[in-house]
């Protein structure tokens, strides 16, 4: 289950038999850029071409198309998300570190280890490798200081709260990853964060903008109409898609100040989106074990779904072993 290709296949039986449902959050493997001929990065540079953002996105929509992301997930928030996972509602789900940590603080103190989840324990994956690699999202909190503060009380708060031991304590309060590379390794010998901690290695954040709080809006807002369109009870259109992508592609061109030299036409994009819808279908890269089994005849998927089975049933055993 190390690949996407992968991952779809465990999922399929599963979606057949009712029993794991999965969901991915709004930001997951994709990076849209607008649709001019070229944008530019904190130093003005361009920086993109419009095949690579459709490429994006349709492999985003094909999660959809492929029924890997249940409709009805659509609507909901993250912290909807989130709490269907902790009720046992989700079998995966594609979230932030402090899930982990949760599991192991008292419902007195905001934690979840007397609930369910908490009793049955979580187990940490990388993400699935798709054609770009195993790639998952870096972000988090920023200390700072305004460049007027000259109180040597505010620079010692900052240089206490970036301390080794204090990161560490803070962060096992919180469930978030510390930034101390020290801190990371003794993380690292805890199993269920051995995979966090290794992810960091291959993650990527968000663009160095200024502008980036207000453009993420318009993204978020860019896939929710695209997401409207598609739960309708009728096959997408691409003229549809082209006018919401082009439509928010103009509202990121001018909070970045930028005037595009050219524009993609409908014909243009339509040549594009086929191309990309088309490798967004195809399962570029198996796993290795996936693909030995197809060479000799055999179905993987039912293997794989035993696997999956196998792996949480020894995790949750062991798991209680030790208690």
């Amino acid at each position: 289950m190390k690949t996407a290709p992968g991952f779809a296949a465990t999922r399929s039986p599963a979606r057949a038999t009712g029993t794991f449902p999965t969901t991915l959050p709004p930001g997951y493997g994709v990076t849209a850029v607008p649709l001019s001929t070229r944008t530019r990065t904190a130093n003005g540079a361009p920086i993109c071409s419009p095949p690579h953002t459709l490429e994006g996105i349709a492999k985003y929509i094909s999660f959809v198309i492929d029924s890997l992301v249940s409709t009805e997930s659509l609507q909901a928030n993250s912290a909807e998300i989130a709490q269907q996972f902790n009720n046992g509602e989700l079998a995966f789900i594609v979230s932030t570190a402090e899930v982990v940590m949760q599991t192991r603080i008292h419902s007195s103190q905001g934690g979840l280890s007397n609930a369910r989840i908490g009793s049955d324990g979580v187990a940490v994956l990388p993400i699935p490798r798709g054609t770009a690699g195993s790639v998952s999202f870096i972000g988090g909190s920023n200390l700072a200081i305004p460049a007027k503060n000259n109180r040597k009380e505010a620079i010692q708060l900052l240089l206490f709260l970036t301390e080794d031991k204090t990161l560490d304590e803070y962060t096992k309060q919180i469930g978030f990853l510390p930034t101390s590379k020290k801190v990371l390794e003794s993380w690292a010998e805890d199993e269920a964060y051995k995979n966090l901690v290794t992810q960091l290695e291959t993650g990527k954040t968000y663009p160095a903008l200024p502008e980036w709080g207000e453009i993420e809006q318009s993204l978020v807002s860019m896939f929710s109409a695209i997401w409207d369109h598609l739960e309708l009870p009728v096959p997408y259109s691409e003229e549809k898609l082209y006018e919401i992508i082009k439509n928010y592609s103009d509202i990121i061109n001018n909070q970045l100040g930028y005037t595009p030299t050219s524009t993609m036409t409908f014909a243009e994009f339509q040549e594009v989106w086929e191309k990309a819808m088309g490798k967004a279908g195809k399962s570029e890269n198996t796993d290795e074990a996936a693909a030995q089994a197809e060479a000799s005849g055999l179905n993987p998927t039912p293997f794989i779904f035993c696997f999956v089975l196998i792996v949480s049933f020894l995790f949750s055993y062991t798991r209680k072993r030790k208690r």
